[in-house]
């Protein structure tokens, strides 16, 4: 719960473009996964572009 209160402070800046380093990281494989669609949802609503840096090559 507390990653989804940080992404969505990070949605309520008003900037185009929106950079996320290992985000997920610390999650295990099926709430990571969860998590980036409910993300990429969430920023494609809105209208905004997100970059994800990640070492995860899925």
């Amino acid at each position: 719960m507390r990653q989804r209160a940080a992404l969505l402070r990070t949605l309520l800046v008003d900037t185009d473009v929106i950079l996320l380093d290992e985000p997920f990281g610390a999650l295990d494989a099926q709430t990571k996964s969860q998590m980036q669609e409910w993300l990429l949802q969430l920023f494609g609503d809105f209208g905004r572009t997100v970059i994800f840096v990640t070492h995860d090559v899925e």
